[in-house]
């Protein structure tokens, strides 16, 4: 009588998604004290799977749980095992909300505009369509002249938001 004790094994470098890493790839294995002929067959219910689903290693692109069964097979007996992991996600867009008047007039020839940001950011970047010209302090601008002003913020785990602006003339 022969017991056979196998193991469905998956190792991953961490159990999350996030923009910065948007692709975790999953090693799985089988701890086996017997000869045979190792089978990999990996699924998901909610989750996404690239590479090939019968291979020893895949890559995993959203949140989910990912099963991973095992089959050593010989000539004579098939024991099969299985297990998950459960990848979370991530991800925090921020979130940017506008302080500051919008309107030049006579009086008011220039217009400090603030973004207020709702996470830490790791670049700030304002642009702006027509070519006005403006002064970028931080995350915040001076401008002069009238039109649509872009922000574009990237946090320190790589996720990206954008937002607009206009600003008017009333002279």
């Amino acid at each position: 009588l022969n017991i056979i004790d196998l193991q469905a094994i998956i190792i991953a470098e961490k159990d999350s998604i996030s923009c910065a890493n948007s692709v975790l790839p999953l090693n799985g294995g089988g701890s086996t004290m017997s000869d045979g002929l190792l089978q990999y067959h990996w699924f998901t219910n909610d989750g996404r799977i690239e590479g090939d689903i019968s291979k020893q290693d895949i890559e995993v692109t959203s949140k989910g749980n990912y099963f991973l069964e095992v089959t050593l097979q010989s000539p004579e007996y098939t024991c099969k095992d299985t297990t998950s992991i459960q990848i979370k996600e991530d991800v925090t867009h921020p979130k940017i909300h506008f302080q500051g008047d919008t309107v030049l007039t006579c009086q008011q020839t220039s217009l400090d505009i603030s973004a207020q940001i709702s996470v830490p950011v790791k670049t700030v970047i304002w642009t702006s369509a027509e070519g006005n010209m403006f002064q970028q302090m931080d995350q915040n601008i001076i401008v002069v002249t009238p039109g649509k002003y872009y922000i574009e913020v990237v946090t320190t785990d790589g996720c990206i938001s954008k937002d607009s602006i206009i600003v008017t003339e009333d002279k």
